[in-house]
């Protein structure tokens, strides 16, 4: 977690996104001959890290929904109460909120480990 100018996450995508950007427009030039294309490829140690990290964080919308869903299902299902299942629904809900609340008050951002955390 970073407190103050641009978080880890937002100079690794925006450096990766550069690259991506540069890939795909060789590609869309590369010769294509006798049923063989050129095609460009990142090959840097950096990348697997920067992919992961971009990966965690544009999925984290998608883990906290499939997260609410899977809560819902399971509790429905062992409870049978429906009541239950709301106001467990309602609880993680409020501390989902109040997590990202938090992070936004004190200005940190979010980065690869805490958006695996929160999901």
């Amino acid at each position: 977690t970073t407190s103050s100018g641009e978080s880890a996450f937002t100079l690794v995508n925006d450096d990766y996104q550069f690259w991506e950007d540069i890939q795909d427009r060789l590609n869309g030039i590369a010769p294509f001959d006798a049923g063989h294309s050129c095609i460009f490829y990142q090959t840097a140690k950096q990348w697997p890290k920067a992919f992961v990290q971009v990966t965690a964080v544009n999925g984290l919308a998608y883990a906290v929904v499939i997260s609410m869903m899977t809560t819902f299902i399971t509790v429905w299902i062992f409870t049978a109460s429906i009541w239950m299942t709301f106001l467990i629904e309602v609880t993680l809900l409020c501390i989902i909120s109040t997590t990202f609340g938090i992070f936004q008050l004190l200005q940190w951002q979010v980065g690869a480990v805490e958006a695996v955390s929160l999901s």
